[in-house]
């Protein structure tokens, strides 16, 4: 005796039902492979057990990958980007620019 629960299939509009979202958007999520689905004939099939997984992936983690609890406060160092001195030496050198010093303000009475 086989004591495994059987897998339900669904069509669109049960899919829909199932996790409360319209009939159109289910659809889009199927053809875009957002959710699990396989299309048999013109119509979208679904299993129940496939959607109950995905909406579990979809839950939000307190933690990364690592299982470390991820730091919203933490500083990188900056290195590089267009602000950075050594890279607009670099690019003047490489583009055979000259310089000419900048003129300190001054104010005239």
């Amino acid at each position: 005796m086989n004591t495994q629960p059987k897998e339900n299939i669904m069509n669109v509009e049960q899919a829909a039902e199932m996790l409360d979202i319209d009939v159109m958007t289910v659809r889009k999520l199927a053809r875009s492979g957002r959710i699990p689905a396989a299309k048999i004939g013109r119509e979208w099939r679904f299993l129940d057990v496939d959607l109950i997984e995905h909406i579990r992936s979809q839950y939000q983690s307190k933690t990364d990958d690592s299982g470390k609890t991820c730091s919203i406060n933490a500083k990188a160092r900056r290195i590089g980007g267009s602000k950075s001195s050594t890279t607009d030496k670099q690019y003047i050198e490489a583009l055979g620019l000259t310089t000419k010093r900048k003129h300190s303000n001054t104010t005239i009475n």
